[in-house]
This record gives structure tokens, C-alpha cells and sequence, in this order.
């Protein structure tokens, strides 16, 4: 999954780019939903592992299932369950349109990915 954001309020609708060629995505529209999660500070090897292609990204990862059965990762520190309501042309990518069936979140550093390295998140105070 790509770029994943917030998109509406009122209904509740977020949404994230697919690449055209993942082979995971086939597999997800199927099932007609998805979970977000944010991984912690400590989990980037199961970013990795969900980032391999393979049959079965989850054999490695621990994880329950959400209320609509997909997997949310275990010790997560936020978990946002999508039920996927419209596809959209990208280019190379598609864009998919999702609403906001449950979500929820805790207190924690969450994982930044960002120019190719793993880092955390540190708060700037307002001067």
C-alpha cells in the first residue's frame, strides 16, 4: 500500500494508491476490506516482512483478526479497519476510496519510513 490518508470526516472515508502490479492487492479487493495499522518504533521488521513479496506476508507477523477478518498486527500502535467502497484510475497506481469501519489508537513512538531509512517521530515544541 501507498500513500495512505485521511479524506473525510463526515462519512468517515480514507484513502490510499495500490500499486497496478501488487500482488497483494487482487487478494485484498476479493475480500472487500482492509486494516491500516501504525506500526511502533520497534516493529520495522514487520515492515519488512509485509513489504516481501510472498505468498503468505503474514506467516511471520503476529496478528489478530478484525472484526471484518483482516489481519491487524500485534502491538500496533494504531489500527484503522476499511471497508473499500470505490477504485479509481492512478496511472500506474490506483487509487482506492475507503470508508472507516472501526479504528483505534495508543500512546507510543510510531515507525517514520523516510528517505529509504527507519526512524522515529520526535514532537517539536511550539516557541
Amino acid at each position: 500500500m501507498g500513500t495512505f490518508q485521511s479524506l473525510s470526516l463526515d462519512p468517515p472515508l480514507v484513502s490510499f494508491s495500490v500499486a497496478r502490479a501488487s500482488g497483494s492487492w487482487p487478494r485484498i479487493r476479493v475480500g472487500g476490506g482492509s486494516t491500516a495499522g501504525v506500526l511502533s518504533a520497534d516493529q520495522h521488521h514487520i515492515c519488512h516482512a509485509l513489504s516481501r513479496k510472498q505468498e503468505d506476508k503474514f506467516a511471520s507477523v503476529d496478528w489478530t483478526a478484525s472484526v471484518n477478518g483482516c489481519p491487524r498486527v500485534t502491538g500496533a500502535l494504531a489500527w484503522i479497519d476499511c471497508e473499500i467502497r470505490h477504485e479509481l484510475d492512478g496511472g500506474d497506481h490506483l487509487i482506492v476510496v475507503a470508508s472507516v469501519s472501526d479504528l483505534a489508537a495508543e500512546s507510543g513512538e510510531p515507525l517514520v519510513f523516510h528517505r529509504g531509512r527507519f526512524g522515529g517521530y520526535r514532537e517539536i515544541s511550539a516557541a
